[in-house]
């Protein structure tokens, strides 16, 4: 394993950074002019250089060696090492490859990183395609606070959905986004103020979808069903029950606690961008963007027909299968009108008598 193939992997890798006798510091990634992009205060550990095939940790002078490693094996990557004047045992471990990046082609500056970043069931997969048709590559990422469920082995259809905690990689995205590239998507449900601010100051288009909050819990409710399966014996139990009304009480009490609380975090955060748009799943539906949408679009994909083409690539996608199943019913007939009815009131009422009509009130749902 010689020091170009070494560096070659380490700049296309994030990795887990740690002290076998103590703990993971966190995850860190290696920038092309030497430079370590970590998730902790990493004054120790600022720059980094190959002598011979030893890799070593400089200091924020860029001459004091903090630490040496010995590289161990290649895929996955890993390596051992030691702090400089102390015999502690630290690792560098593979957490995440990417393909190297090719140094004789050009990078496009023209096309942002984008994230689609979405409250749940408010369209992630169809602004996904629509930024697919205008070029953009999708990485297969699905981006949350401090992990990322990795979906590149899959197809890109609903097999994504079926268990993505088997596939979730803890990663700062503050360090991920060093290696997401310029031109790709990727989607997410980011719902840290801090994250998302950093993001931006490093030159994400941010696209924040939200939804009305009662459409929300219907197609979740529809979508766990269809698509996901069950993490525990309570959540087996709640599907199991014999009316579709106790079903869907069922399952908010289950994910009162889950996905609706990060929902709900996911509009206040939103609200609170205020230097952002946020983009309605029902305007978008209709071809409707807001002045501020339109301007902010038209300065992001202005290389690839701004706002107009945007909106055309949406309603291209809307017609086009997608990862999410969030339209298609559970097997099993569908809920007599009676319970239609009242599924519909317990709906209005979850909504309109709690916390949730303020959360839904911030983008002008009633």
């Amino acid at each position: 394993m010689n020091a170009p193939q070494t560096a070659q992997h380490l700049r296309s890798r994030i990795l887990y950074f740690g002290d076998y006798a103590t703990q993971c510091y966190g995850t860190i990634a290696f920038g092309e002019a030497g430079e370590i992009i970590a998730s902790y205060d990493n004054a120790r550990e600022h720059f980094y250089r190959f002598d011979a095939t030893t890799l070593e940790f400089l200091y924020r002078d860029g001459a004091s060696v903090t630490a040496r490693f010995e590289p161990v094996q290649e895929i996955p990557l890993l390596y051992h090492g030691s702090t400089v004047g102390s015999a502690n045992r630290l690792y560098l471990r593979e957490a995440l490859a990417f393909e190297p990046r090719d140094p004789l082609v050009p990078v496009d500056l023209s096309r942002p990183t984008t994230i689609v970043n979405t409250v749940s069931k408010s369209g992630t997969y169809w602004l996904q395609q629509a930024l697919i048709n205008l070029g953009f590559q999708p990485t297969d990422l699905h981006l949350m606070n401090a992990e990322v469920h990795d979906n590149r082995a899959l197809l890109r259809d609903a097999s994504i959905h079926r268990s993505p905690w088997q596939r979730r990689v803890p990663v700062s995205l503050a360090v991920l986004r060093s290696l997401l590239p310029r031109g790709s998507v990727s989607v997410g449900h980011i719902d840290d103020v801090a994250v998302l601010r950093d993001l931006i100051r490093r030159g994400c288009l941010l696209l924040l979808v939200v939804r009305d909050l009662r459409s929300i819990l219907w197609s979740l409710y529809r979508f766990k069903l269809s698509a996901v399966d069950p993490v525990d014996d309570d959540d087996r139990h709640w599907r199991a029950r014999e009316s579709e009304l106790e079903r869907f009480l069922g399952f908010l009490t289950y994910h009162l606690d889950h996905d609706l609380i990060h929902i709900a975090n996911c509009f206040r955060s939103f609200a609170r961008l205020t230097e952002l748009p946020a983009f309605r799943y029902e305007d978008l539906m209709k071809g409707t963007i807001s002045q501020p949408g339109e301007a902010y679009l038209d300065q992001h994909l202005r290389h690839c027909g701004g706002a107009e083409a945007f909106r055309t690539s949406l309603a291209a996608a809307y017609r086009q299968p997608t990862p999410t199943l969030s339209e298609a019913l559970p097997d099993g007939p569908l809920p007599e009108v009676a319970q239609q009815a009242e599924i519909r009131r317990l709906i209005d009422a979850v909504v309109v008598g709690s916390r949730l009509a303020e959360v839904n009130a911030l983008f002008g749902y009633r």
